[in-house]
């Protein structure tokens, strides 16, 4: 068994590595654990996961268990399994593209980090634009972009998945292909979403 203080941390850590970005309920969820509530603590934090559908990882689930365990209180996480396939599609989504291969405008590498940052966004900055727009043009790397995200949307935080969307339904003026030697190739106008991203 943690000692109090240990048991406090605990779920004061699973707040701040949860999704929930709604600060009534942050506050709501800290002022219990630390009026001694902790139950009732781990009870509204699970409660919001699984109402806002927030993809949690196996890590993260298991740590909710281990607090369930110490708290002596199985109920708030039951079901709470169903969200972490969510998180392991959004996983197996990014693991199948060969990222440092996509052209783009900034480093395509860097896409799997700014995509799982912008999905866990409490506040929305926006790497993954800077990485696949540029002046109007939308580079290759950005149809893989659209597939991620078309296939991944339940993965996103409430703040994360308005802009999302937005990535996802762009209406870009100018489509982009480079090559290495000649640099921008081609470039041709699309309009609308489907003219857009074609296929995904």
């Amino acid at each position: 068994m943690l000692h109090v203080g240990a048991l406090k941390r605990l779920l004061l850590d699973l707040l701040a590595d949860s999704s929930i970005v709604r600060e009534a309920i942050i506050d709501d969820v800290r002022d219990l654990v630390h009026a001694g509530e902790e139950v009732l603590g781990f009870e509204l934090l699970c409660s919001w996961l699984f109402e806002d559908d927030l993809a949690i990882t196996q890590a993260y689930y298991g740590r909710l268990v281990a607090a369930a365990e110490e708290l002596d209180a199985p109920e708030p996480i039951r079901r709470l399994d169903e969200l972490i396939r969510v998180s392991d599609r959004f996983e197996a989504e990014l693991a199948r593209h060969d990222w440092p291969a996509l052209d783009s405008y900034g480093d395509a590498a860097d896409l799997p980090e700014a995509l799982r940052a912008l999905a866990a966004a409490r506040t929305v900055v926006d790497r993954v634009d800077q990485i696949v727009f540029a002046d109007g043009f939308r580079f290759p790397a950005a149809t893989t972009v659209a597939s991620v995200l078309a296939h991944s949307l339940e993965v996103f935080s409430p703040t994360a998945r308005p802009h999302a969307l937005n990535l996802l339904t762009k209406r870009c003026p100018v489509s982009v292909q480079r090559s290495r030697s000649v640099g921008v190739r081609s470039c041709r106008c699309r309009a609308g979403v489907a003219g857009c991203w074609g296929t995904i």
